[in-house]
């Protein structure tokens, strides 16, 4: 998976993002569908996540939830 620059524009409905001020750009990878973006957990605490503790990628939908900067 390539590694890009994601600009989250909503929580993608996880909640936990009370502190978060949106859009926020983040790092992430694009799953080879090319329809989601994976972002680790460590960068949504980053920007103010809470409780994203699972180390599996968190999902988020290309155009609705997110969208690819670079």
């Amino acid at each position: 998976m390539q590694t890009v620059q994601v600009k989250l524009l909503n929580d993608g409905d996880y909640g936990n993002a009370e502190d978060v001020k949106f859009p926020v750009v983040v790092k992430g990878r694009i799953r080879p569908s090319g329809t989601m973006c994976d972002v680790h957990h460590d960068e949504l605490h980053r920007v103010g996540f809470i409780n994203m503790e699972d180390d599996t990628p968190w999902p988020f939908i290309i155009g609705k939830e997110c969208e690819v900067v670079s």
